[in-house]
């Protein structure tokens, strides 16, 4: 799956975009490309920062994987690239996706615009914070 993603888009298979793809398609972290790195490297020791910021963004400009920015600026990856909306919790930043359906959305054009994506992101406090707060 993650050989055929590369080969369909026509990049070179590293080992390092093929280590990169296989760690998002087994997270639902929603990861920054630093989490990324601290991860990768693990695995391949003398990976740069360059080669995993490259690497993301390359694979998130070839529809690969999506890039996700949250209210803060900070940008995050995801491997599911059909349509879908996120939840950032304000107390303790992890990012889910939400199981809201936006996929009609995209056969529209608003207002003579041609919809392309479809990118909205919730805030609030996620249900473990919420918990964790009631408790204390």
């Amino acid at each position: 799956m993650i050989t055929n993603k590369l080969s369909l888009s026509g990049l070179k298979q590293t080992f390092q975009r093929r280590k990169i793809l296989e760690f998002l398609e087994n997270t639902k972290s929603h990861p920054t490309a630093d989490a990324i790195y601290k991860k990768i490297v693990k695995d391949i020791p003398g990976v740069s920062k360059t080669t995993v910021y490259n690497t993301v963004n390359k694979l998130a400009e070839e529809g690969i994987i999506k890039c996700i920015k949250t209210e803060n600026s900070e940008m995050r990856f995801d491997a599911v690239t059909e349509p879908h909306y996120h939840f950032v919790c304000d107390k303790c930043a992890k990012v889910y996706d939400v199981g809201i359906c936006c996929k009609n959305v995209l056969r529209y054009d608003i207002d003579g615009h041609k919809v392309e994506d479809v990118f909205i992101c919730y805030n609030g406090i996620c249900k473990t914070c919420k918990k964790a707060n009631k408790k204390g």
